[in-house]
This record gives structure tokens, C-alpha cells and sequence, in this order.
């Protein structure tokens, strides 16, 4: 599909960008974080759809915690939670292990490719 003014929302509806620094709103809960972009997205169900993605990511306990209280590993998980939630075709990951001390990384590294065996299936 050629990217013209006329497509460029349904483009950005078909790719997931993470980048390297999470870009939550500290002052909102987790929850409110990924509701926001449901919503943006314009999904279906916005508040369960971000259930599941809590659930999804082990995100559940920490769902009423602000951005500013979350580790990095935590807001990295959010942020890849965020990228996700409207199920795009194609997602773009700009290093999303950079700065995680090596547990948080592996655990980075085991959700995107649980998602990517996901995709497959």
C-alpha cells in the first residue's frame, strides 16, 4: 500500500513501533497508560483488551502503580504491552533491552519472542 495522506492512518494502525526509551506518562497508572492508547487505537472493548494485555504480560499486580514507580524492566514491559495491544501485522522493536540490567533483559527478550511464536501460529 503506497503511503499517502489518505492512507497514513490506516498504515499507522497496521505497525507496532517500540522505542528505546519506554515514553510513559508518569503520572498515570499502568492501566491508564495502555487505556489511552486503546482508545487512540480506537479498539473495540478499549477496557478489555487492556486486561488481557496485563494479564498477558504479568502486568495485573502492578496495574493501579503511577509510570514514575515502575523499574526500567517494568516500564519497557508496559511499553511493549502498548505495542502491541491493537495486534499489529508488523512491529518495529528499537533496542528493548538497552539499558536493562540482564534479568530484566531476559525477560524482554522471552516476551518478544513468545509473541513472535505467537505470530506464527
Amino acid at each position: 500500500m503506497p503511503l499517502t495522506k489518505q492512507s497514513i492512518d490506516r498504515v499507522r494502525g497496521q505497525v507496532g513501533f517500540l522505542t528505546e526509551a519506554p515514553g510513559l506518562w508518569e503520572r498515570l497508572s499502568v492501566r491508564m497508560n495502555l487505556l489511552t492508547y486503546a482508545r487512540l487505537h480506537q479498539l473495540h472493548d478499549p477496557h478489555g483488551v487492556v486486561e488481557r494485555a496485563l494479564a498477558r504480560f504479568g502486568l495485573s499486580e502492578r496495574a493501579d502503580s503511577l509510570g514514575a514507580e515502575l523499574s526500567k524492566g517494568l516500564k519497557q514491559r508496559v511499553a511493549i504491552a502498548r505495542t502491541l495491544l491493537h495486534d499489529p501485522p508488523v512491529v518495529l522493536l528499537d533496542e528493548p533491552t538497552s539499558g536493562l540490567d540482564p534479568q530484566s533483559a531476559r525477560l524482554v527478550r522471552d516476551l518478544c519472542s513468545s509473541c513472535a511464536r505467537a505470530a506464527t501460529r
